[in-house]
């Protein structure tokens, strides 16, 4: 199961969840542990330029209304 998650860019969590290999968590959030492992890989700098990236998007949106 970790290879398949290796290939398809996933959290190990995610697959072993959706194979029912994991319960299901109520509070999971399959957006944030995908965030959360591609944010491990990266260095300090760019894990501060993903979060300024997140803020952008965010401030555009609430300008939008």
């Amino acid at each position: 199961m970790a290879s398949i998650a290796k290939a398809l860019r996933l959290p190990p969590e995610t697959v072993f969840r959706k194979a029912g290999l994991l319960p299901a968590s109520p509070d999971q959030n399959e957006l944030l542990d995908q965030l959360s492992h591609v944010a491990a890989d990266l260095s300090d700098e760019d894990k501060q330029e993903l979060i300024e990236i997140a803020r952008l998007k965010l401030d555009r949106k609430n300008k939008r209304g």
